[in-house]
């Protein structure tokens, strides 16, 4: 295939989740174990028969619940995420029995990094062709930067351009897609390879409670799981490219007073603390009716799939996405949320499917602080 002006490769992509996978009644029942201990006043409610709108009137109201209806909560919780596995990429096992809660983290965001790598550069691209590195992660933490790790790790050139995007959660790929392509456009680089990961999973199920956990931490601990994804964007070609695009743009918006709604940090006994506060789904709409038109209604879009809810919401409300957040919906239920690689999984899914991506199509993702990222790739051909 000859290279055309102005005209930029998708050459790679690959995808992987945490080495260990767990069913999701079992992590509940894990989690259940972690806050049976605390002693609180009980409610006068059966396990298992609370109805839905109990629970979440529960949910909304109790900002520290009682033993009994804390366990309820956790099993209604995992039971309607509808998710069936979730991956950890270090076994539950060896979490619990160590104490080093930030090494773990950091070893398991690097151990998927390498291995996503050896997965794409064992398919024929060489690290040695790449002039530029983009890593993408909200887990990571430290210096040296994970970026600089796999540069040595896997031989890119010593003068290659690295970049680490850290604290954009969700929505991070969008913005290493851009990032990338801006340096391609530049002239500053020829070849450049994102890796997305996130031991999203780890962060929440690594730490231990030193107080009943709020509602907002147990749904994010029952939503994410670790996982990681790797790509090369080109100035030329080379063999077997996935698809040729002319343009990339992309457009973020801050979503107000809404910073409290989604945290990865450290609770007050310095455990790793993620939480996800329960106004996203009504906010979500709202941010999502900005951003959205017609044209970007009735092209292609990739949603990233926070959470089976938030998908069926979207779904209720622009039937045009229907298919699209039916290849999200079913990524979720097979991997959970991985944070900044999760669109990149919809995304290859639906390659994978042979779903429609011409002549463009948008990768949509919500994060942290919280905010949209709707990336545009135009002018795109099957290769």
């Amino acid at each position: 295939m000859e290279n055309k002006s102005n005209q930029y490769f998708l050459k790679q992509l690959v995808t992987l989740h945490g080495l260990h996978t767990y069913s999701q009644s079992k992590l509940a029942a894990d989690m259940c174990d972690k806050v049976s201990r605390f002693e609180l006043p009980e409610i006068d409610a059966k396990q298992g028969h609370l109805k839905r709108s109990a629970l979440m009137a529960l949910a909304a109201t109790l900002s520290s619940p009682t033993t009994k209806s804390l366990t309820q909560m956790v099993q209604f919780l995992y039971e309607h995420s509808e998710i069936n596995n979730r991956h950890f990429e270090i076994s539950l096992d060896e979490q619990n029995s160590r104490r080093d809660w930030y090494n773990i983290i950091n070893q398991a965001t690097f151990s998927m990094g390498k291995r996503v790598l050896e997965k794409l550069f064992g398919d024929g691209t060489n690290a040695s062709d790449c002039d530029g590195l983009i890593v993408v992660s909200s887990t990571y933490s430290g210096f040296p930067s994970l970026s600089r790790q796999l540069q040595e790790k896997f031989k890119f050139p010593l003068e290659a351009v690295c970049y680490d995007l850290n604290a954009s959660g969700c929505a991070g790929a969008p913005q290493g897609i851009y990032l990338a392509n801006m340096l391609l456009q530049s002239g500053r680089c020829n070849n450049i390879c994102i890796v997305c990961v996130d031991a999203m999973g780890t962060y929440g199920q690594v730490g231990e409670f030193a107080a009943a956990p709020p509602i907002s931490r147990i749904v994010a601990n029952c939503l994410a799981s670790d996982g990681a994804a790797a790509m090369v964007l080109s100035k030329k070609p080379g063999p077997k490219p996935i698809l040729s695009y002319k343009n990339c743009d992309l457009s973020t918006r801050l979503w107000p007073e809404s910073a409290h709604l989604n945290i990865l940090s450290v609770d007050e006994s310095n455990q790793p603390y993620v939480s996800v506060g329960k106004d996203i789904q009504t906010r979500l709409l709202g941010e999502l009716e900005i951003m959205l038109n017609e044209s970007i209604l009735n092209s292609p879009v990739f949603l990233h799939p926070g959470g089976i809810a938030l998908m069926r919401l979207v779904r209720e409300k622009y039937p045009q996405l229907a298919a699209s957040t039916s290849i999200s919906v079913a990524e979720l239920e097979d991997t959970g949320n991985i944070g900044s690689p999760s669109v990149l999984l919809v995304f290859k899914k639906a390659l994978d499917e042979n779903a429609t991506i011409t002549p463009c199509f948008r990768l949509i993702a919500f994060g942290p602080g919280k905010f949209t990222a709707v990336l545009l790739i135009d002018g795109v051909e099957k290769c």
